[in-house]
């Protein structure tokens, strides 16, 4: 397998190659894919603190103390519309973008999202929760709109950025805190100790969301009941979904959107259904991290790959790239593939919702019976 390099390097190339530009960004912005549910969404970000961890990370006094880091919550909303749209990203985390990849000033407030900050949540019904973890090196922003669109949807989704392994993860009170882009995961202790940190991270909100969490959403005033959970990632993100399911059995299914993975579960497999989502160049055939996940795999199990895309496909990249309309053709596929980035982004939301709706509603799994025609990209490898 090719050297695993971050999915920072790839997002500074596709932040970067905006100042490729052949048409400037329009002044009033673009919106991201509004959910294809029936429900509006609201959002709120929390900080969450694990006194029971010492950073794991901490170097001098001053960087000492409990883990602590960030998640976002999206769910559906009522009365959304008399609340603002939530900005894409922090003010810190646009700046740090911004000004280490020399971009012009606010492009990235150019980005609005379709959920609105703190509305009221729409049902006190049980939840449905999925947790999601993102690249390495990325933050949670990053994939809004797969969040967007489950909780159009009617579910729970909690978005967690890791500190020290995003690229910036800003806190309430306007602190933040840097990764080191030079890390390398291809060092296996490194490896080990950047996922059990995710891994921990991804139980430790799951608990609380099942403890009393949930009351800081606006509107609920006794905590949500957690009916079931599911959890996905991408990259970096799918390795801690698998690893979190091995440790965890409240999470009864999870997604690996093209991450190579690693630790116990690789040997040990799982017995909950999992579903591989890869790229025409990194696939069940590809990684033997998938095989070797994939032989101890004892529930339901599907591999699929999304014909014409890379790596970073799955992610809200190409869709803001495209309707940015800075990138040039030649720099878009470099990053994304040939698909079309508004087309990749349905078919991905499409599938992950197809697949939390047969683990936690018990829709029935027909899309992943084989190929279908509404959907050729998706190929089916077993």
């Amino acid at each position: 397998m090719a050297r695993l390099s971050s999915i920072l390097t790839l997002a500074v190339f596709y932040l970067s190659s905006l100042g490729e530009a052949t048409t400037a960004p329009a002044p009033g912005g673009i919106s991201l894919p509004p959910g294809t549910g029936p429900h509006d969404v609201g959002t709120v970000e929390l900080q969450l603190t694990d006194y029971s961890r010492p950073n794991p990370f901490a170097t001098d006094p001053s960087s000492a103390g409990p883990r602590s880091f960030m998640i976002q919550l999206f769910y559906p909303a009522k009365n959304a519309h008399q609340y603002p749209l939530v900005a894409y990203m922090g003010p810190a985390t646009a700046a740090f973008y911004e000004q280490s990849l020399d971009l012009p000033p606010g492009i990235i407030s150019l980005i609005h999202p379709t959920s609105h900050l703190g509305a009221p949540i729409k049902s006190h019904a049980p939840a449905h929760l999925i947790l999601f973890s993102p690249g390495y090196g990325t933050a949670r922003h990053a994939y809004t709109t797969f969040a967007e669109d489950l909780a159009s949807h009617g579910y729970l989704v909690a978005t967690i950025d890791h500190p020290y392994d995003a690229g910036i993860v800003e806190f309430p009170d306007g602190t933040f805190i840097l990764g080191d882009p030079t890390t390398d995961l291809n060092d296996t202790s490194t490896f080990a100790k950047f996922l059990d940190v995710r891994i921990q991270d991804s139980i430790f909100a799951l608990s609380r969301l099942h403890g009393n969490l949930t009351k800081s959403i606006p509107g609920v005033h006794a905590s949500l009941r957690i009916r079931q959970t599911g959890m996905f990632g991408h990259s970096f993100g799918g390795a801690t979904t698998a690893g979190a399911m091995y440790l965890d059995s409240r999470i009864r299914g999870g997604i690996n959107m093209d991450g190579r993975l690693g630790g116990a579960v690789v040997q040990c497999g799982l017995s909950a259904p999992f579903l591989l989502m890869g790229t025409p160049v990194h696939n069940l055939t590809t990684d033997s991290t998938w095989a070797g996940l994939w032989a101890g795999l004892t529930a339901w199990k599907r591999a699929l790959v999304l014909d014409g895309t890379m790596h970073l496909a799955y992610s809200d990249f190409p869709v803001v790239a495209a309707l940015l309309g800075v990138f040039t053709d030649e720099a878009f596929q470099a990053s994304f593939g040939t698909i079309d980035g508004a087309r990749a982004n349905l078919v991905m939301r499409v599938y992950v919702r197809a697949f939390f709706g047969f683990v936690l509603r018990r829709e029935g799994d027909a899309l992943f019976a084989g190929p279908d025609v509404a959907y050729p990209e998706v190929l089916f490898q077993s």
